[in-house]
C-alpha cells in the first residue's frame, strides 16, 4: 500500500511539472474501502482540519456511491502543495489503515464547446426537492443514458437529502441537444425542480 501511495505521490508531482496547471483548482476523488462508515468517521472527518490548509474546506463534500466508494469534492486546492498533501505521513497512514485507494483523482475543467475533445468524463452537482424520488429516476434512466456514454462505469453519490455528485464517463458531446432535450428527463427535472452544474474531468 505504501508503495502505491508514494507512486501516486510521484505521478501528481509529475503531472504538476509537466503542464502549466493553475495555483488552485478543484479535484475530485474517487475514493474505495472496505467500508463506508468506518472511511467517513476515521479517515474524511478525521483528516478535515489538515485538509482545511490545502483547500476551502467548507466546500468540500463527500456523497455514498456504495458501501465501499464515495465521490469526494474538493473546492480550490493549491496545486502547488499537492506532492505535500499527498505524501503527508498523516494521511499515508490514514490510508494504510482503513484500506482506503483513491482510484480516480481529477481536476475539474470548465466546460468549453470550442475545446473538448470529442467523448469526455462529466462531472454534475445537482440540486432537488427529494432525493429519493430523483434517485429511483435517475436509476430508471440507466438504458437511455447508455447510448450516450459508458453506462457502466456512471457513478452516482447522496451528499445529503437535496444534493447529488454523478459522473458520466466517455459522454460524446456531439450529442449533448439530443441527450438533454428528452422529454421524460425534462419532465423528471421540473417535478424534483432538478438544477445541475456540469463541468469536465481531467484526469491526474
Amino acid at each position: 500500500m505504501k508503495k502505491n501511495l508514494l507512486t501516486l505521490a510521484a505521478l501528481f508531482i509529475g503531472a504538476l511539472n509537466l503542464s502549466a496547471q493553475a495555483q488552485k483548482a478543484d479535484l475530485v476523488f474517487v475514493a474505495e474501502f472496505p467500508s463506508y462508515q468506518t472511511w467517513l468517521t476515521k479517515a474524511f472527518n478525521a483528516d478535515a482540519e489538515r485538509r482545511a490548509s490545502y483547500c476551502n474546506e467548507p466546500k468540500t463534500k463527500h456523497g455514498k456511491v456504495s458501501d465501499q466508494m464515495a465521490l469526494v469534492y474538493i473546492d480550490q486546492f493549491d496545486m502547488s502543495r499537492m506532492g505535500e498533501f499527498a505524501g503527508d505521513a498523516k494521511m499515508v497512514s490514514l490510508m494504510e489503515e482503513n484500506q482506503i485507494k483513491h482510484s480516480e483523482v481529477y481536476q475539474v475543467v470548465e466546460m468549453n464547446p470550442e475545446t473538448a475533445p470529442a467523448k469526455a468524463d462529466l462531472f454534475f452537482k445537482i440540486s432537488f426537492n427529494d432525493y429519493e424520488g430523483w434517485a429511483k429516476e435517475f436509476r430508471e434512466d440507466s438504458a437511455r443514458r447508455a447510448k450516450f456514454c459508458d453506462e457502466s462505469r456512471t457513478k452516482m453519490s447522496k451528499i445529503d437529502n437535496n444534493h447529488a455528485m454523478v459522473i458520466l464517463y466517455d459522454f460524446d458531446l456531439a450529442r449533448t441537444w439530443e441527450f438533454e432535450s428528452d422529454e421524460n428527463a425534462a419532465n423528471v427535472m421540473q417535478q424534483y425542480e432538478v438544477n445541475h452544474e456540469v463541468s469536465l474531468l481531467q484526469a491526474l
